[in-house]
């Protein structure tokens, strides 16, 4: 028997804001948070072409590759696309719903109440992250629309409606992250540049066996130069830890923590890095030691380094919910691979039936 409401109008307007609400709200995810205008977008979606194109390239290579570039910006544009259109569906169904409100008055308020109670409801049973969760937030949102009144909310009708709450309007609301990737971007040169002065690492002594590596870190005004002595592996980049306040660079494997201020050596960890990647919008950086240890860099610094895993070599690396999960050769004669996984909090190596300690 279907249910009755004292306007079904109401209802279905009702659930056309909700619906529009709700497709703003999975619009993807991009690192690039400020909104785009349809000029802004235009550009961006020249840019990225051009990319693809090889006619421009990132200048930040050894972050964010010319591939994954244009994939931020066209994912930026589409996310841009959907919450632009998600919230003129809104801004529809909220017109249409005051006035609807001024024709049957009470009904419509107490159709969305009843609604309101049903899908609290809902909640209630099915939990904080169901889909009736989300609909109580955009009801609720509804209610203080209504509360404000018709007149109030066509005098802010060029406010954006906050479906998506992480974005802004604001041309600067990017500075943060262009200032990072300008300060981490790295190209390593082949002589001294005139004139500039060059940072050594180590700054004294050293393994004048060892040959050294220049690497101009930043551009523009943030660019300098430092001259790294080389470890055992063919590993080379520049990252900005989590904490934002140091650098981890690898100079042919060879890994040194960096102060952001004062270009001063924190530490160096070792000459064997073969691989740097990160997890969770890069508050976690994971350093592969000569494909034997794992080390862990979150935003309080260090979080741990394991003991050696196997007898030398990883495959499948990957993170998988609070673990960071591969497998590792564990003899070579047969060659056997087993399957681990490291707790982000304790840097516990834990394998089936046998765990290891954390270093």
């Amino acid at each position: 028997m279907t249910k009755k409401y004292p306007s079904e109008r109401a209802v279905a307007i009702i659930n056309e804001a909700i619906e529009a609400f709700q497709r703003g709200s999975d619009a993807p995810e991009s690192p690039i948070k400020k909104f785009h205008t349809r000029e802004e977008r235009a550009v961006l979606a020249r840019l990225a072409k051009r990319i693809r194109k090889g006619q421009v390239h990132s200048p930040y290579s050894n972050v964010v590759s010319d591939g994954d570039l244009a994939d931020v910006y066209e994912l930026t544009i589409r996310r841009d696309e959907i919450i632009e259109q998600a919230q003129a569906d809104v801004r529809r169904a909220l017109e249409k719903l005051m006035r609807l409100i001024e024709e049957e008055g009470h009904a419509v308020r107490d159709t969305f109440y009843i609604m309101l109670r049903e899908t609290e409801e809902e909640a209630r049973v099915h939990g904080p992250f169901s889909d009736a969760a989300r609909r109580v937030g955009h009801m609720r949102f509804i209610i203080e629309i209504a509360k404000k009144g018709a007149a109030q909310y066509r005098r802010n009708e060029d406010k954006p409606i906050p479906i998506a709450p992480r974005l802004s309007k604001n041309p600067f609301a990017d500075g943060i992250t262009d200032l990072i990737l300008g300060m981490t971007a790295a190209e390593v040169i082949d002589t001294p540049p005139e004139g500039e002065p060059v940072v050594a690492f180590p700054p004294h002594g050293g393994d004048p066996a060892r040959p050294r590596l220049l690497i101009r870190i930043g551009l523009n005004e943030h660019s300098w130069v430092g001259s790294f002595e080389q470890g055992d592996t063919e590993h080379c980049t520049v990252q900005m830890l989590p904490d934002l306040m140091h650098w981890l660079v690898t100079a042919n494997g060879a890994g040194y923590i960096i102060e952001v201020p004062s270009r001063k050596l924190v530490e160096r960890i070792g000459y064997d890095i073969t691989s740097v990647g990160d997890a969770y919008n890069r508050s976690i950086y994971f350093v592969n030691h000569g494909e034997r240890s794992i080390e862990a860099f979150g935003i309080p610094g260090r979080l741990w380094k394991t003991a050696p895993i196997g007898c030398g070599g990883f495959r499948d690396l990957t993170v998988d919910g609070a673990t960071f999960v591969g497998e590792a050769r564990k003899s070579a004669e047969p060659e056997e691979w087993r399957r681990f996984s490291i707790s982000f909090l304790t840097g516990e190596v834990s394998w089936p039936g046998t765990s290891v300690q954390e270093e």
